[in-house]
């Protein structure tokens, strides 16, 4: 799956940008942020080369609403602030990692967290 989002602007122009495979989410400004996150995770992955420092995002899969570890549930769809976690793949240096990622809105903006426990397949 791939995320196309258009946006016009005041001179009739239509902007296409695409946003990252799969099923996150996130919005443009999370899904660029939560790469950040998504690459320390993959190179801190159990035997992954220490020389191993480029990683690209493969896939995002939604998971859940409410957070995996520590257990958070889910506060219900008519609650604004509802956390959520992913798990987006990453692939570099001939490795995939899967990399949790925890998303945790509040009133000022969304907190991501990167949890350990990234997995190489």
């Amino acid at each position: 799956m791939l995320h196309i989002y258009f946006t016009a602007t005041a001179d009739e122009k239509i902007n296409a940008i695409v946003g990252l495979p799969g099923s996150t989410h996130a919005d443009l400004t999370l899904q660029r942020n939560g790469v950040r996150y998504a690459r320390m995770g993959a190179m801190g992955a159990k035997n992954v080369g220490k020389d191993c420092n480029h990683f690209d995002v493969r896939n995002t899969k939604f998971e859940s609403y409410g957070l995996a570890d520590p257990a958070t549930p889910d506060p219900g769809p008519g609650n604004r602030l509802r956390p959520w976690w992913e798990t987006w793949t990453m692939i570099g240096c001939g490795q995939i990692i899967d990399v949790p990622i925890d998303f945790v809105p509040d009133a000022t903006g969304t907190t991501i967290i990167q949890p350990s426990g990234a997995i190489k397949r």
